[in-house]
């Protein structure tokens, strides 16, 4: 229930930058660029006190900009990737609780924080005609165990 929601709001968040074309929230290769990708990648929890839980859960978003030479090639696709993934940490930033996405969790769970890290690149699909660069956010969620 938590990973559906949360995912449902980081793809709403995306939609809400003009930059991007298209938005999955599921991997795939998507068909305008550039685009996004939402998938939940791992969750943590430990205990927080003796009545609450601290639950992280994981989201990739793989950023997808064209480099064809058509699109300016790989230096100006570098360039405006490096732009894209600027925006959307900084959207993310600027509402660490989606509250802008209306989140709604399920009873018991309290949104907490949302951590937007860049992490990797990845030109192997160069020849495929686009470029990927990968944010990890950590969802940080308090769960009621009373």
């Amino acid at each position: 229930m938590s990973f559906n929601a949360l995912r449902t709001a980081i793809t709403s968040k995306l939609e809400g930058i003009s930059d991007i074309q298209q938005v999955l929230n599921y991997p795939a290769v998507p068909s305008e660029f550039p685009a996004a990708t939402v998938t939940p990648s791992e969750a943590d929890s430990d205990y927080e006190t003796t009545a609450e839980n601290k639950r992280v859960y994981g989201f990739v978003i793989r950023l997808f900009y064209p480099s064809k030479k058509g699109s300016g090639g790989l230096s100006t696709a570098v360039d405006a990737l490096e732009s894209l993934v600027d925006k959307v940490v900084d959207e993310f930033d600027k509402d660490p609780q989606l509250i802008g996405e209306n989140l709604s969790m399920p009873s018991k769970y309290t949104m907490i924080q949302l951590i937007p890290t860049p992490s990797t690149w990845d030109y192997s699909f160069v020849d495929d005609g686009y470029i990927i660069a990968e944010i990890k956010l950590s969802a940080q969620v308090s769960f009621d165990t009373t």
